[in-house]
């Protein structure tokens, strides 16, 4: 078996890392366009019935 040393330990640290980012930053703005897209909606139809 492979001793698992403070180098490996620090280099998956900054692979996991990196992919964490990546990830965030393609899924994170989806859900955020998403959800923004849903409220704007939203509240433009509740002015739109507060007008009237």
């Amino acid at each position: 078996m492979k001793r698992y040393t403070l180098r490996g330990l620090i280099h998956d640290a900054k692979v996991f890392k990196q992919l964490r980012l990546e990830y965030r930053r393609t899924n994170g703005n989806q859900r955020r366009d998403s959800s923004s897209g849903w409220l704007l909606g939203y509240l433009s139809g509740v002015r739109r019935r507060a007008r009237a």
